[in-house]
């Protein structure tokens, strides 16, 4: 198995990218979520945490649907780009090219994969952040979601599983770097050292299909693509905001009742004290 040395979002520098087992997909492997599912995988509870909005969380608990966002309204401007290696080792096969020769070039080729994709975004932080809280969220009236891998992956409909990919984030230098052009996914899991404080995992969707036949439970908006997933599956507890008032929580509790599931609603860590002795 051939090991690459880079730091992923998952906290470890090992990247395994040939056999589908826990340890390669927890060290950056990016596979199908279906691949990960039905693999023999000896612990699937990586940590995963998700902050959003309240907009967003009635959104995600009313349509039990999960947005993944184009690339063009996430923060990274540098999002599914190549690094500059790319570009160079482009510029020599360019040269080497016939004039009458055909092809989609490295600039054409990011453009079109930027308008078919959609990213959903998680954390692999252990406990609370409160970074993420403050960028992501709100301190006041926002909300964290905790799931696991398994959860996650288990809360897609199967047909769903086969079309997103997975895997941790890594950080990397763009002006020094190449990366495998292999396939249309590779780039979104690469990011600057800039953005190593966010440990992200995130699942990769794309809207360019073999076949015109979308899956059922996919819907493409404008701002991306929405999901299903089964909520009593996805979410293992919900988080409020460090800041919350009482009505608040009380208001999030009662949507969380109405609908049946059983997960806690808990107030955040962040300015706990009641651990003093």
């Amino acid at each position: 198995m051939q090991i690459t040395t880079l730091h992923d979002g998952c906290g470890n520098i090992s990247i395994m990218d040939s056999v589908i087992t826990w340890d390669s997909f927890k060290h950056g492997a990016r596979v199908k979520l279906s691949d990960y599912v039905h693999s023999e995988m000896n612990d699937g509870h990586l940590p995963l945490w998700k902050y959003m909005g309240f907009p967003a969380f009635v959104d995600l608990l009313n349509r039990s649907t999960l947005f993944f966002a184009n690339p063009s309204l996430l923060m990274d401007v540098l999002e599914g780009t190549y690094p500059q290696g790319n570009y160079d080792k482009a510029k020599v096969e360019e040269r080497k090219r016939s004039e009458s020769y055909q092809f989609l070039s490295l600039p054409n080729r990011e453009r079109l994969y930027r308008q078919a994709a959609a990213i959903s975004c998680w954390t692999t932080w252990e406990r609370e952040n409160t970074g993420m809280w403050e960028i992501y969220s709100d301190v006041s009236t926002g909300i964290a979601i905790k799931t696991s891998l398994s959860s996650l992956a288990n809360s897609f409909p199967s047909q769903i599983q086969k079309s997103i990919r997975a895997g941790c984030v890594t950080y990397m230098n763009y002006e020094e770097s190449t990366i495998n052009e292999g396939n249309q996914a590779r780039p979104y899991f690469f990011k600057t050292p800039a953005y190593a404080h966010e440990r992200e995992f995130r699942l990769y969707y794309s809207r360019l299909h073999l076949s015109n036949q979308i899956p059922e439970g996919v819907n493409y908006i404008r701002e991306g693509v929405t999901l299903s997933v089964d909520l009593k599956i996805l979410i293992e507890k919900i988080v409020c905001p460090p800041k919350a008032d009482i009505w608040f929580i009380e208001l999030v509790k009662l949507l969380v009742d109405n609908l049946g599931l059983e997960c806690p609603v808990e107030n955040s860590e962040v300015f706990r004290s009641d651990w003093k002795k």
